[in-house]
């Protein structure tokens, strides 16, 4: 049974385009256990999923650089995907015209609430316009406006009929649902059945619950205007830049990186499966089965509405000493790819006070052999901010550097800085 009607058959979205009233975030309910926060349908939907498919996708996450690819999504999850996707759409472009007439922080007089530099950007809500004026967050953004939801929090984006009910925030918290309960539990599910782990679900009992500590996000991307001048900043700069070897065939439209989570969720706002991954990324060894040597780029296989790349996060990665790999990923323009280019992106993340440990797996606590896995006794909140301290001095010595100071190998310079990406 379809969870939604396809999009054909749902009734034209009009959005307002005059003042719309202040966003005001509303909690979500918390997951704390499996398909606690899903909808009866979307749960029953991947309840026919055989666990052997998300078995495999564990096991893909260990053997390819932290990335893989969920390609067996029932084709209601599919209609429900591409129902969200239409009405995030209607939104922003409602709220594109009206956001900028709001301040940062604003949510009176008719106003988007809009997040601004001002914000904690890991536990921002509401809209931020694309730029590197400082309205976008970070530089990250700077081709790329959207909707973001941290910590469970909700809003709505209000049809121009007041008449008419918004379907924002029901489709919203659907794709959240599809996302995080559907896709990103099960994930867990099997890597923690890949370790061993008497309890399948450990992560969410020992990290969670993740529904009300979760980061997600859907954005929609603008053409780069240096694309076609062959003008860049450099890898690291602000601006574009131009992807190393590529005889200028692309540039960065986001930066290099690994996410700041558990797992991280990636959909793309285009019909059924297709080929390729929209200028999606991720980096490998270049000879397969070895964790030394040279590393080579590699588009994801496919995208589109019925598929869901999964990539492993620097937390997953941290905890099992590696045995995940944290999947170092960018997104490169071309000229060729479609101009409005949209995605969601869920980072599934520990809750702040969660105390970071090792899994009790013999696969990583020396019971298969060797001195087994440590971490820093800490909590989430409290690693985070560590590494975002560090990330900020790597930029200072760059920028020293640069200058014709003293720098350092900024390899790892964009991973875990904690902002909303």
């Amino acid at each position: 049974m379809d969870l939604l009607p396809p999009p054909a058959a749902r009734p034209a979205l009009a959005f307002a385009a005059p003042p719309v009233p202040p966003i005001m975030p509303r909690s979500l309910s918390s997951s704390a256990g499996p398909h606690s926060c899903c909808s009866e349908d979307i749960a029953d939907a991947f309840a026919a999923i055989p666990p052997y498919k998300w078995d495999r996708v564990a096991a893909a996450l260990r053997s390819n650089g932290g990335v893989a690819t969920v390609d067996f999504l029932p084709a209601s999850v599919c209609s429900l995907h591409a129902a969200a996707f239409a009405t995030a759409r209607g939104a922003l472009d409602a709220v594109a015209e009206v956001g900028g007439s709001g301040s940062s922080g604003s949510s009176g007089g008719g106003r988007i609430r809009r997040i601004g530099p001002g914000d904690d950007s890991a536990r921002a809500t509401g809209y931020h316009a694309a730029g590197s004026d400082g309205s976008s967050l970070s530089r990250y953004n700077r081709h790329r406006e959207g909707f973001v939801f941290s910590d469970g929090q909700m809003f709505d984006v209000p049809p121009s009929d007041p008449g008419i009910p918004s379907p924002f925030r029901e489709d919203m918290l659907r794709l959240f649902q599809s996302m995080h309960d559907g896709i990103a539990l099960e994930v867990l599910r099997a890597v923690a059945r890949d370790l061993g782990l008497e309890d399948e679900a450990w992560f969410e009992s020992a990290l969670g619950p993740s529904g009300s500590s979760s980061q997600w996000h859907v954005k929609r991307f603008t053409e780069p205007e240096e694309a076609g001048s062959g003008s860049g900043s450099g890898a690291d700069g602000d601006g574009d830049s131009a992807v190393p070897g590529s005889s200028g065939e692309g540039y960065e439209w986001l930066p290099v990186h690994t996410d700041p989570s558990l797992v991280s969720i990636v959909l793309h706002d285009v019909p059924g499966a297709n080929e390729g991954g929209m200028g999606l990324q991720c980096q490998h060894q270049a000879a397969p089965g070895t964790r030394a040597g040279p590393r080579e780029w590699r588009e994801v296989p496919l995208h589109g509405h019925a598929v869901a790349t999964v990539l492993v996060g620097s937390v997953l990665s941290y905890i099992t000493g590696g045995l995940f790999p944290g999947a170092r990923h960018r997104v490169v323009y071309r000229p060729a790819l479609p101009r409005s280019r949209m995605a969601a992106t869920l980072f599934l993340r520990p809750r702040g006070d969660a105390a970071l440990s090792v899994p009790p797996s013999a696969l990583l606590t020396g019971g298969g052999g060797g001195g087994g896995v440590r971490v820093r006794r800490t909590t989430f909140d409290a690693w985070i901010a560590r590494v975002s301290k560090n990330y900020m001095r790597q930029k200072k010595k760059k920028n020293r550097k640069e200058e014709g100071g003293e720098g350092t190998d900024l390899r790892h310079e964009s991973v875990l800085t904690g902002r909303c990406k």
